[in-house]
Protein backbone atom coordinates (compact mmCIF):
# COMPACT_ATOMS: atom_id res chain seq x y z
CA UNK A 1 0.00 0.00 0.00
CA UNK A 2 0.99 3.64 -0.08
CA UNK A 3 2.00 5.13 3.24
CA UNK A 4 2.03 8.72 4.22
CA UNK A 5 2.55 11.14 7.37
CA UNK A 6 1.67 14.64 8.14
CA UNK A 7 2.49 16.79 10.99
CA UNK A 8 0.86 19.30 12.01
CA UNK A 9 2.27 22.28 14.39
CA UNK A 10 4.48 19.41 16.10
CA UNK A 11 1.92 18.65 17.59
CA UNK A 12 -0.30 15.80 16.02
CA UNK A 13 1.21 13.35 13.73
CA UNK A 14 -0.87 10.65 11.33
CA UNK A 15 0.24 8.14 9.18
CA UNK A 16 -2.35 6.05 6.42
CA UNK A 17 -1.83 3.25 4.29
CA UNK A 18 -4.31 1.81 2.16
CA UNK A 19 -5.44 -1.63 1.53
CA UNK A 20 -3.85 -3.52 4.72
CA UNK A 21 -2.84 -0.96 6.29
CA UNK A 22 -3.03 1.11 9.90
CA UNK A 23 -4.11 5.29 10.50
CA UNK A 24 -2.19 6.26 13.96
CA UNK A 25 -3.00 9.34 15.32
CA UNK A 26 -0.49 9.99 18.12
CA UNK A 27 0.47 12.86 20.67
CA UNK A 28 -3.34 14.03 20.42
CA UNK A 29 -3.10 17.90 21.31
CA UNK A 30 -5.43 18.34 24.87
CA UNK A 31 -5.79 22.26 24.77
CA UNK A 32 -5.92 24.80 22.69
CA UNK A 33 -3.12 26.62 21.09
CA UNK A 34 -2.50 29.99 22.98
CA UNK A 35 -5.04 28.87 25.83
CA UNK A 36 -3.25 29.16 29.52
CA UNK A 37 -3.32 26.12 31.36
CA UNK A 38 -5.15 27.64 33.72
CA UNK A 39 -8.62 28.48 32.94
CA UNK A 40 -10.31 30.83 34.36
CA UNK A 41 -13.07 28.94 35.53
CA UNK A 42 -11.29 26.28 37.56
CA UNK A 43 -7.71 24.98 37.71
CA UNK A 44 -6.47 22.01 34.99
CA UNK A 45 -6.19 19.07 37.31
CA UNK A 46 -5.34 15.32 36.16
CA UNK A 47 -7.82 12.82 37.73
CA UNK A 48 -6.42 9.53 37.65
CA UNK A 49 -9.73 7.20 37.31
CA UNK A 50 -7.65 4.33 38.75
CA UNK A 51 -7.03 5.76 42.83
CA UNK A 52 -8.65 8.81 44.21
CA UNK A 53 -5.97 10.44 45.93
CA UNK A 54 -5.29 13.87 45.44
CA UNK A 55 -1.80 14.62 42.96
CA UNK A 56 0.06 17.88 42.12
CA UNK A 57 -1.13 19.63 39.52
CA UNK A 58 1.14 18.58 36.47
CA UNK A 59 1.76 21.85 33.74
CA UNK A 60 1.54 19.62 30.51
CA UNK A 61 0.60 15.80 29.94
CA UNK A 62 3.87 13.41 30.80
CA UNK A 63 5.36 12.40 27.58
CA UNK A 64 4.77 8.44 26.24
CA UNK A 65 8.53 8.09 25.63
CA UNK A 66 9.26 7.24 29.88
CA UNK A 67 7.24 5.71 32.30
CA UNK A 68 5.71 8.62 34.64
CA UNK A 69 5.38 9.30 38.24
CA UNK A 70 3.54 11.50 40.70
CA UNK A 71 5.88 13.51 43.10
CA UNK A 72 4.96 12.44 46.21
CA UNK A 73 2.54 14.38 48.57
CA UNK A 74 4.65 14.46 51.47
CA UNK A 75 8.27 14.36 51.72
CA UNK A 76 10.67 11.41 52.58
CA UNK A 77 11.76 10.35 56.14
CA UNK A 78 15.34 11.26 57.03
CA UNK A 79 15.57 7.92 58.10
CA UNK A 80 18.96 6.24 56.65
CA UNK A 81 18.60 3.89 53.84
CA UNK A 82 21.90 2.16 54.63
CA UNK A 83 24.95 2.30 57.05
CA UNK A 84 24.55 2.66 60.97
CA UNK A 85 22.27 4.98 62.34
CA UNK A 86 23.51 7.84 63.91
CA UNK A 87 24.11 8.55 67.66
CA UNK A 88 22.17 11.75 67.68
CA UNK A 89 18.48 12.34 67.37
CA UNK A 90 17.51 12.39 64.25
CA UNK A 91 16.29 15.84 62.70
CA UNK A 92 12.58 14.99 62.06
CA UNK A 93 11.07 13.11 64.99
CA UNK A 94 9.54 9.65 64.72
CA UNK A 95 5.99 8.93 65.29
CA UNK A 96 5.31 9.96 68.50
CA UNK A 97 8.30 12.69 69.36
CA UNK A 98 10.21 12.01 72.40
CA UNK A 99 11.53 14.42 74.47
CA UNK A 100 15.47 12.83 75.12
CA UNK A 101 17.41 11.66 72.25
CA UNK A 102 17.16 8.31 71.21
CA UNK A 103 19.52 5.51 72.99
CA UNK A 104 22.29 4.37 71.46
CA UNK A 105 21.62 1.60 69.01
CA UNK A 106 22.12 -2.00 69.83
CA UNK A 107 22.71 -2.88 65.82
CA UNK A 108 24.88 -1.78 63.45
CA UNK A 109 21.83 -1.63 60.86
CA UNK A 110 18.46 -0.07 61.62
CA UNK A 111 16.07 -1.92 63.61
CA UNK A 112 13.05 -0.79 61.21
CA UNK A 113 12.91 -1.12 57.45
CA UNK A 114 14.63 1.28 54.53
CA UNK A 115 12.53 3.59 53.65
CA UNK A 116 10.96 3.23 50.30
CA UNK A 117 12.75 5.96 47.28
CA UNK A 118 8.97 7.23 47.34
CA UNK A 119 6.56 7.03 49.87
CA UNK A 120 4.30 3.80 49.48
CA UNK A 121 1.52 5.66 50.89
CA UNK A 122 -1.01 8.73 49.91
CA UNK A 123 0.74 9.01 46.84
CA UNK A 124 0.15 6.54 43.69
CA UNK A 125 3.61 5.29 41.61
CA UNK A 126 1.88 5.80 38.62
CA UNK A 127 -0.63 7.73 36.63
CA UNK A 128 -2.47 4.62 35.96
CA UNK A 129 -1.77 0.95 34.62
CA UNK A 130 -1.17 0.78 30.90
CA UNK A 131 -4.23 -0.32 29.39
CA UNK A 132 -5.44 -0.83 25.15
CA UNK A 133 -8.89 -0.15 24.66
CA UNK A 134 -10.18 -2.10 21.51
CA UNK A 135 -13.56 -1.69 19.84
CA UNK A 136 -15.10 -2.56 16.37
CA UNK A 137 -17.31 -0.29 13.60
CA UNK A 138 -19.03 -1.94 11.04
CA UNK A 139 -21.71 -0.38 8.47
CA UNK A 140 -23.49 -0.81 5.55
CA UNK A 141 -25.01 -3.56 3.56
CA UNK A 142 -23.69 -7.49 3.41
CA UNK A 143 -25.05 -9.49 0.13
CA UNK A 144 -23.87 -13.27 -1.36
CA UNK A 145 -21.18 -15.05 0.14
CA UNK A 146 -20.21 -11.63 2.66
CA UNK A 147 -23.85 -11.97 4.50
CA UNK A 148 -23.06 -15.97 4.35
CA UNK A 149 -19.98 -15.73 6.20
CA UNK A 150 -21.17 -13.08 8.13
CA UNK A 151 -22.75 -14.57 11.63
CA UNK A 152 -19.19 -16.78 11.60
CA UNK A 153 -17.22 -14.10 11.24
CA UNK A 154 -19.05 -12.19 14.38
CA UNK A 155 -18.15 -15.12 16.16
CA UNK A 156 -14.48 -14.90 15.54
CA UNK A 157 -14.02 -11.29 16.46
CA UNK A 158 -11.14 -11.60 18.83
CA UNK A 159 -11.87 -10.33 22.69
CA UNK A 160 -9.27 -8.84 24.21
CA UNK A 161 -11.03 -8.11 27.59
CA UNK A 162 -14.61 -7.74 28.93
CA UNK A 163 -14.82 -4.31 27.62
CA UNK A 164 -15.07 -4.77 23.43
CA UNK A 165 -17.82 -3.73 21.67
CA UNK A 166 -19.12 -3.37 18.06
CA UNK A 167 -20.82 -0.48 16.89
CA UNK A 168 -22.92 -0.91 13.69
CA UNK A 169 -23.24 2.52 11.76
CA UNK A 170 -26.75 1.87 10.48
CA UNK A 171 -28.04 1.22 6.52
CA UNK A 172 -28.15 -2.61 7.25
CA UNK A 173 -30.70 -2.70 5.20
CA UNK A 174 -31.43 -3.01 1.33
CA UNK A 175 -34.71 -0.48 0.94
CA UNK A 176 -34.92 -1.96 -2.92
CA UNK A 177 -36.25 -5.36 -0.73
CA UNK A 178 -38.74 -3.16 1.64
CA UNK A 179 -38.43 -2.66 5.05
CA UNK A 180 -40.11 -5.10 6.55
CA UNK A 181 -40.07 -6.84 10.26
CA UNK A 182 -38.90 -9.87 8.46
CA UNK A 183 -35.86 -7.60 7.35
CA UNK A 184 -35.25 -6.74 10.94
CA UNK A 185 -35.60 -10.15 12.53
CA UNK A 186 -32.73 -11.24 9.89
CA UNK A 187 -30.71 -8.87 11.45
CA UNK A 188 -31.08 -9.74 15.02
CA UNK A 189 -30.61 -13.32 14.10
CA UNK A 190 -26.72 -12.42 12.31
CA UNK A 191 -25.65 -9.85 14.87
CA UNK A 192 -26.93 -11.55 18.01
CA UNK A 193 -23.70 -13.76 17.06
CA UNK A 194 -21.02 -11.15 17.94
CA UNK A 195 -18.72 -11.91 21.09
CA UNK A 196 -19.74 -8.79 23.00
CA UNK A 197 -22.32 -5.85 23.14
CA UNK A 198 -23.27 -4.10 19.59
CA UNK A 199 -24.50 -1.03 19.66
CA UNK A 200 -26.62 0.13 16.72
CA UNK A 201 -27.60 3.35 14.93
CA UNK A 202 -30.66 4.13 12.95
CA UNK A 203 -29.37 4.51 9.14
CA UNK A 204 -31.78 6.11 6.31
CA UNK A 205 -32.16 2.75 4.94
CA UNK A 206 -34.17 1.98 8.10
CA UNK A 207 -36.07 4.84 8.25
CA UNK A 208 -36.90 7.75 5.88
CA UNK A 209 -35.64 6.28 2.84
CA UNK A 210 -38.34 3.16 3.59
CA UNK A 211 -41.83 3.46 1.84
CA UNK A 212 -43.52 4.20 5.34
CA UNK A 213 -41.08 5.80 7.19
CA UNK A 214 -43.08 5.57 10.08
CA UNK A 215 -43.52 2.15 10.55
CA UNK A 216 -39.52 1.24 9.82
CA UNK A 217 -38.67 3.59 12.78
CA UNK A 218 -41.58 1.60 14.81
CA UNK A 219 -39.42 -1.84 14.00
CA UNK A 220 -36.25 -0.29 14.51
CA UNK A 221 -37.07 0.85 17.74
CA UNK A 222 -38.36 -3.14 18.51
CA UNK A 223 -35.45 -4.34 17.26
CA UNK A 224 -32.49 -2.47 17.61
CA UNK A 225 -32.86 0.47 20.10
CA UNK A 226 -30.79 -0.25 23.15
CA UNK A 227 -29.67 -3.05 21.42
CA UNK A 228 -26.81 -3.92 23.51
CA UNK A 229 -29.01 -4.81 26.05
CA UNK A 230 -30.65 -7.87 24.54
CA UNK A 231 -28.10 -10.12 23.80
CA UNK A 232 -25.44 -9.66 26.84
CA UNK A 233 -24.52 -9.47 29.85
CA UNK A 234 -24.83 -5.73 31.31
CA UNK A 235 -21.24 -3.79 30.57
CA UNK A 236 -19.02 -2.98 33.51
CA UNK A 237 -19.57 0.75 32.74
CA UNK A 238 -22.91 2.45 32.35
CA UNK A 239 -24.50 3.50 29.42
CA UNK A 240 -26.51 6.36 29.52
CA UNK A 241 -29.99 6.31 28.86
CA UNK A 242 -31.25 6.67 25.29
CA UNK A 243 -31.77 10.41 24.47
CA UNK A 244 -33.87 10.77 21.43
CA UNK A 245 -31.99 7.48 20.47
CA UNK A 246 -28.59 8.79 21.16
CA UNK A 247 -26.34 7.31 23.78
CA UNK A 248 -23.29 7.71 25.85
CA UNK A 249 -20.57 6.24 27.91
CA UNK A 250 -17.36 6.23 28.96
CA UNK A 251 -14.69 3.67 29.84
CA UNK A 252 -10.80 3.75 30.23
CA UNK A 253 -10.73 7.69 30.35
CA UNK A 254 -12.74 7.62 26.75
CA UNK A 255 -15.84 9.61 26.23
CA UNK A 256 -18.06 7.55 23.76
CA UNK A 257 -21.08 9.11 22.32
CA UNK A 258 -23.35 7.92 19.87
CA UNK A 259 -25.82 10.17 17.76
CA UNK A 260 -28.59 9.67 15.16
CA UNK A 261 -27.19 11.80 12.12
CA UNK A 262 -28.26 10.11 9.29
CA UNK A 263 -28.82 11.27 5.78
CA UNK A 264 -31.44 10.17 2.65
CA UNK A 265 -34.76 11.57 2.12
CA UNK A 266 -35.71 14.38 3.83
CA UNK A 267 -39.07 14.61 5.13
CA UNK A 268 -39.38 17.71 7.01
CA UNK A 269 -36.45 20.26 6.88
CA UNK A 270 -37.53 22.14 10.28
CA UNK A 271 -37.61 18.32 12.24
CA UNK A 272 -33.74 17.74 10.65
CA UNK A 273 -32.53 21.23 11.88
CA UNK A 274 -34.09 20.34 15.07
CA UNK A 275 -32.60 17.00 15.63
CA UNK A 276 -29.64 18.08 14.78
CA UNK A 277 -29.60 20.79 17.42
CA UNK A 278 -30.89 18.28 19.88
CA UNK A 279 -28.12 15.80 18.64
CA UNK A 280 -25.48 19.13 19.65
CA UNK A 281 -26.97 19.90 22.93
CA UNK A 282 -26.64 16.31 23.90
CA UNK A 283 -22.90 16.42 22.94
CA UNK A 284 -22.55 19.33 24.70
CA UNK A 285 -24.09 17.87 28.14
CA UNK A 286 -21.57 14.76 28.12
CA UNK A 287 -18.40 16.54 27.12
CA UNK A 288 -19.31 19.25 30.31
CA UNK A 289 -20.36 16.28 32.35
CA UNK A 290 -17.23 14.18 31.79
CA UNK A 291 -14.53 16.86 31.06
CA UNK A 292 -12.41 16.08 34.05
CA UNK A 293 -12.80 12.14 34.17
CA UNK A 294 -12.10 11.75 30.24
CA UNK A 295 -9.03 12.56 27.80
CA UNK A 296 -10.74 12.75 24.98
CA UNK A 297 -13.96 12.12 22.78
CA UNK A 298 -15.40 9.13 20.32
CA UNK A 299 -18.37 10.08 18.17
CA UNK A 300 -20.21 7.25 16.28
CA UNK A 301 -22.88 8.87 13.68
CA UNK A 302 -24.34 6.85 10.46
CA UNK A 303 -23.80 10.00 7.48
CA UNK A 304 -20.69 12.25 6.68
CA UNK A 305 -20.50 15.96 5.76
CA UNK A 306 -21.38 15.51 2.55
CA UNK A 307 -24.33 13.18 1.80
CA UNK A 308 -26.79 16.41 2.05
CA UNK A 309 -26.49 20.03 3.06
CA UNK A 310 -28.56 19.15 6.44
CA UNK A 311 -25.67 16.91 7.48
CA UNK A 312 -23.11 19.39 6.50
CA UNK A 313 -24.60 21.83 8.50
CA UNK A 314 -24.35 19.60 11.73
CA UNK A 315 -20.21 19.31 10.86
CA UNK A 316 -20.03 22.35 10.80
CA UNK A 317 -21.50 23.37 14.12
CA UNK A 318 -19.59 20.78 15.67
CA UNK A 319 -16.49 21.68 14.39
CA UNK A 320 -16.97 25.22 15.59
CA UNK A 321 -17.85 24.22 19.17
CA UNK A 322 -14.71 22.03 19.15
CA UNK A 323 -12.37 24.50 18.46
CA UNK A 324 -14.30 27.37 20.64
CA UNK A 325 -15.40 25.00 23.64
CA UNK A 326 -14.28 21.51 23.80
CA UNK A 327 -10.79 22.47 22.76
CA UNK A 328 -9.89 18.65 23.30
CA UNK A 329 -9.45 16.08 20.60
CA UNK A 330 -12.93 14.71 19.30
CA UNK A 331 -13.23 11.78 16.88
CA UNK A 332 -16.48 11.77 14.73
CA UNK A 333 -16.98 8.21 12.44
CA UNK A 334 -19.21 7.81 9.92
CA UNK A 335 -20.09 4.91 7.05
CA UNK A 336 -18.57 6.08 3.61
CA UNK A 337 -20.65 4.88 1.07
CA UNK A 338 -19.95 0.99 0.45
CA UNK A 339 -17.39 -0.06 -1.85
CA UNK A 340 -16.11 3.64 -1.34
CA UNK A 341 -12.75 2.74 1.09
CA UNK A 342 -12.00 4.20 4.48
CA UNK A 343 -10.60 7.40 5.33
CA UNK A 344 -8.75 9.16 7.70
CA UNK A 345 -8.93 13.12 7.97
CA UNK A 346 -6.76 15.02 10.73
CA UNK A 347 -7.86 18.46 11.66
CA UNK A 348 -10.18 18.01 9.69
CA UNK A 349 -11.75 21.65 8.30
CA UNK A 350 -8.32 23.35 9.37
CA UNK A 351 -9.52 22.48 13.43
CA UNK A 352 -6.51 20.09 15.06
CA UNK A 353 -9.03 19.16 17.55
CA UNK A 354 -11.34 17.52 15.03
CA UNK A 355 -10.88 13.85 12.94
CA UNK A 356 -12.94 13.10 10.67
CA UNK A 357 -12.80 9.04 10.04
CA UNK A 358 -15.06 7.19 6.76
CA UNK A 359 -15.61 3.25 7.87
CA UNK A 360 -16.13 1.24 4.47
CA UNK A 361 -19.88 -0.44 4.46
CA UNK A 362 -20.83 -3.51 3.49
CA UNK A 363 -16.68 -5.30 3.30
CA UNK A 364 -15.10 -7.61 5.93
CA UNK A 365 -13.60 -6.85 8.19
CA UNK A 366 -14.66 -4.05 10.03
CA UNK A 367 -12.75 -1.11 11.37
CA UNK A 368 -10.77 -1.99 14.53
CA UNK A 369 -9.76 0.74 16.92
CA UNK A 370 -7.09 0.52 19.63
CA UNK A 371 -6.90 3.13 22.28
CA UNK A 372 -3.56 3.64 24.32
CA UNK A 373 -4.68 7.16 26.61
CA UNK A 374 -1.36 6.66 28.23
CA UNK A 375 0.87 6.99 25.13
CA UNK A 376 -1.90 8.95 23.63
CA UNK A 377 -2.59 7.11 20.98
CA UNK A 378 -5.38 5.66 18.54
CA UNK A 379 -5.15 3.68 15.42
CA UNK A 380 -7.37 3.10 12.95
CA UNK A 381 -7.31 -0.22 10.80
CA UNK A 382 -9.93 -1.57 8.45
CA UNK A 383 -7.00 -3.49 6.44
CA UNK A 384 -6.39 -7.01 6.46
CA UNK A 385 -5.89 -7.40 10.36
CA UNK A 386 -7.87 -10.41 10.89
CA UNK A 387 -5.71 -12.26 8.23
CA UNK A 388 -2.97 -11.26 10.89
CA UNK A 389 -1.96 -14.09 13.95
CA UNK A 390 -2.30 -12.18 17.38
Amino acid sequence: GIAFGMQDKGSNIIEQTSGAGVAIITNFPTIAPGVPLAPTTQPMEATPISTPVPTQKPTSMPTPEAPFTWPPTHPPTFSPTSGPPTLAPTDVPTSPPSLAPTPSPTTQSPTTNSPTPVPTTNSPTTIRATQTTTFYMIGGVYEGAGLAELPANLKSLPKTNNNNFLVHLGDWNDVTEGCSEERFVEFDKVFSNTRFPVYVLLGGNEYNNCVTPSDALTLWDKYCSNYWTEHWNPPSYEVTPTIDKNFAFTMDEVLFIGIQLFSGRVLDTDAWLERNDAILDFIDQQVAEYETTTRFTVIFANAGPDENGLVETFYSSLNQRTADTYLRTTVIVHKNFDGDGWTVDQNYLGNEFLVKVALDGGVWPPMKVEVQVNSQTISFNQGNWDTVAT
